[in-house]
């Protein structure tokens, strides 16, 4: 019988002990919208953080994070005679690394989840960008390429793909693609057009 009490008890108070959390969320959820919203990317990391800690589940929020890391603006690149200069670096890139560590895990993750996603290209550019900016170059040029296959009109793609080649000096390379970058560019012009 205290089994049955105990077991009832539980499947009654549960959901009221889980709802202040849940209440949270749904605040700091609408909070982070209303900011992206504004293009208040950088204040929202907070919220995001609170938010990810609260429900680690919910993956347009990871990806949100991943991208308000990205282009958060409270980093500040050092001057050239800033003593602390190559700490200020250092944790740029680290910045930038865990952006892309998230992106890692999230967009392959919902391109398996949803394959006909219309925004996957995106996050491939945006994830790329994130392994660029921390010194992973080879694995960028790849997902830039995914990213231009996913959606042709992300032709900036191609010409971030050339201009990695470019400074590889691998000049044929990068010829080539910024070829493509050209022709897709033309393309996306005369359909604008018509």
């Amino acid at each position: 019988m205290a089994k049955i009490f105990f077991i009832i008890f539980s499947i009654v108070m549960l959901p009221l002990a889980a709802y202040p959390g849940r209440q949270r969320m749904i605040n700091l959820k609408e909070q982070i919208v209303s900011l992206h919203k504004k293009g208040d990317i950088t204040p929202s990391l907070v919220l995001i953080e609170e938010y990810v800690k609260l429900n680690d589940h919910d993956l347009v929020m990871k990806l949100l994070h991943a991208k308000t890391l990205l282009f958060r603006e409270d980093l500040i690149k050092p001057s050239l005679d800033d003593p602390r200069g190559a700490e200020k670096l250092a944790l740029i890139r680290q910045n930038y690394s865990r952006s892309a560590q998230i992106f890692s895990w999230a967009v392959p993750y919902l391109e398996k989840a949803d394959p006909r996603n219309e925004h996957i290209g995106s996050w491939y550019f945006l994830w790329a960008m994130a392994e660029y900016f921390s010194g992973q170059k080879e694995k960028s040029r790849g997902l830039w390429y995914k990213a231009v296959k996913a959606d042709f009109t992300l032709s900036d793609s191609w010409y971030n793909i050339a201009a990695g080649y470019e400074a590889l000096g691998q000049y044929a390379d990068a010829d080539r693609y910024f070829k493509k970058y050209k022709t897709a560019e033309q393309e996306l012009n005369e359909d604008v057009e018509n």
